[in-house]
C-alpha cells in the first residue's frame, strides 16, 4: 500500500506545476488521463444446499488500492452544460480471506472446529464505461459532473472445506471460480483546470455487480453459493486534454 499512498503525491505535483495558459483548452473534445484510489468492496454470500438444516453464509469486507487509465470525449451543449462519454479500466489490489457462518454464527469459533470453511475473496481487474453530464463554473475553470454507466470486474472466489471434508478423504477440500461480474455504476466528480492541457480529477462512484451463482458442489455436494458484490470507489488523477 505504500506505493498507492506516495502516488497521489506525484499526479498532484505534476497538475499544479503545469504552466497556466492565457487561452487554456475548453472543456470539449478528446482527453486522456492517469489515476489513483482507493476501493472497498462487500461481497455477501448465501449457501443454496442440499439440505436446509445447513445454512452457510458469508459477509466479506475487502479493499485496496487502485491505479487507473482513463479517456473520453466531451461536447460543450451550452456556455456551461458538458455531454460527455468516458471509460476507465482499473489494476487494483483487493484480496481478502473470511469464514463462513453456519446459521449465523461463525464456523471458525466452533470449539472443536469441525466446519472451518474458508473463503477468499480477489479482484485485480475493473473498468467502467458510460455517460456524464456537466456543469461548468467559477469563469468555466471547474466542471461538476455526475456519471453511469456499465461496470465490470473480474472477480474470483475461492471456497475451502477444512472440517467435514476430512470425513470423505476422496472429496475435493476447495475449489476455485473466477468470472466476468457486470453491473451499473453511478457516480459524483469535479474536475478543475490548472494548466493549459491539464486538469485534477477526485470523484466517486458505486458499483453493483448485483448476483452470481456460484456452483459449488464438487466440496459441497448439492450446494451452490448465491453471491451480491458491490464496491465504492474514490479516485485521484489529471488528465491531458487535446
Amino acid at each position: 500500500m505504500s506505493t498507492f499512498s506516495a502516488l497521489p503525491l506525484a499526479l498532484l505535483a505534476f497538475g499544479l506545476g503545469a504552466v497556466a495558459a492565457v487561452h487554456a483548452a475548453p472543456y470539449g473534445g478528446p482527453y486522456v488521463g492517469l489515476g489513483l484510489g482507493y476501493v472497498a468492496g462487500k461481497d455477501d454470500g448465501l449457501e443454496i444446499p442440499s439440505d436446509p438444516t445447513y445454512a452457510f453464509s458469508t459477509k466479506t469486507d475487502t479493499d485496496g488500492g487502485l491505479f487507473s487509465i482513463s479517456g473520453g470525449y466531451d461536447v460543450l451543449l451550452t456556455a456551461r452544460w458538458v455531454l460527455g462519454l468516458s471509460a476507465e479500466a482499473q489494476i487494483r489490489d483487493l484480496n481478502t480471506s473470511t469464514y463462513q457462518r453456519l446459521n449465523g454464527v461463525p464456523t471458525n469459533i466452533d470449539s472443536d472446529l469441525s466446519y472451518q470453511d474458508p473463503i477468499k475473496f480477489t479482484s485485480k481487474f475493473a473498468t467502467t464505461v458510460g455517460p456524464r453530464l456537466g456543469y461548468l463554473f467559477n469563469d468555466g475553470a471547474t466542471l461538476v459532473y455526475t456519471s453511469t454507466g456499465l461496470s465490470i470486474a473480474r472477480v474470483s472466489r475461492s471456497f475451502g472445506c477444512t472440517g467435514a471434508c476430512n470425513f470423505a478423504p476422496d472429496q475435493l477440500t476447495s475449489i476455485t471460480q473466477a468470472d466476468w461480474q457486470t453491473g451499473w455504476a453511478l457516480g459524483l466528480g469535479v474536475e478543475h483546470r490548472v494548466g493549459a492541457h491539464a486538469t485534477l480529477v477526485v470523484d466517486y462512484h458505486h458499483a453493483d455487480f448485483g448476483t452470481k451463482l456460484v456452483d459449488t458442489s464438487p466440496v459441497f455436494p448439492g450446494a451452490r453459493e448465491r453471491q451480491e458484490y458491490s464496491e465504492d470507489v474514490l479516485r485521484v488523477g489529471v488528465n491531458y486534454r487535446f
